[in-house]
C-alpha cells in the first residue's frame, strides 16, 4: 500500500496527541478525555461552526478536487468549498485569531481555536 502525502500529514497529528495523551492516559482515558474537550469546545465555538456551516452549504457544488498527494478524499463525485480567506474571515468575525496560508488554506494560529484545542487538551 503506498502512503499518500496527506496520510503523512495525519500521522503526525496523531502522533502528537498519542504523545501527550497515551504516554500517561491508558487508550480509554484519553479517548474520554478528547471527547470532553472535543464537546468543550464545539459548545464554546458553537456559533462559529454554524456560520462556517451557513456559508459552505450556501455554495454551489463543484467536482471533488484531488488531494496535495493526488489521493481521492471520497466516493463522492460532488462537493462544496470554501475559500481560505472567507473562513479566516468569518473566524475572526468571533474573535478567533486566524491565518491564511500561500495555498489558500486557514489556520487558527496558536491563540485560536485550534491552537487552543492542542495546548489545552491535556487539561481535560
Amino acid at each position: 500500500m503506498k502512503c499518500s502525502l496527506d496520510w503523512k500529514e495525519a500521522r503526525q497529528v496523531v502522533h502528537t496527541l498519542s504523545q501527550r495523551h497515551l504516554s500517561r492516559d491508558n487508550h480509554a482515558t484519553a479517548q474520554r478525555n478528547l471527547e470532553n474537550r472535543a464537546n468543550f469546545l464545539i459548545d464554546q465555538n458553537w456559533s462559529v461552526i454554524k456560520a462556517i456551516a451557513t456559508a459552505l452549504l450556501s455554495k454551489e457544488w463543484e467536482q471533488v478536487k484531488p488531494l496535495k498527494s493526488g489521493s481521492e478524499s471520497t466516493t463522492a463525485n460532488a462537493a462544496k468549498y470554501m475559500a481560505g480567506e472567507q473562513a479566516v474571515s468569518l473566524l475572526r468575525e468571533y474573535g478567533i485569531p486566524a491565518v491564511c496560508d500561500i495555498e489558500g488554506q486557514a489556520f487558527a494560529n496558536s491563540a485560536g481555536f485550534l491552537g487552543e484545542f492542542y495546548d489545552r487538551a491535556d487539561r481535560y
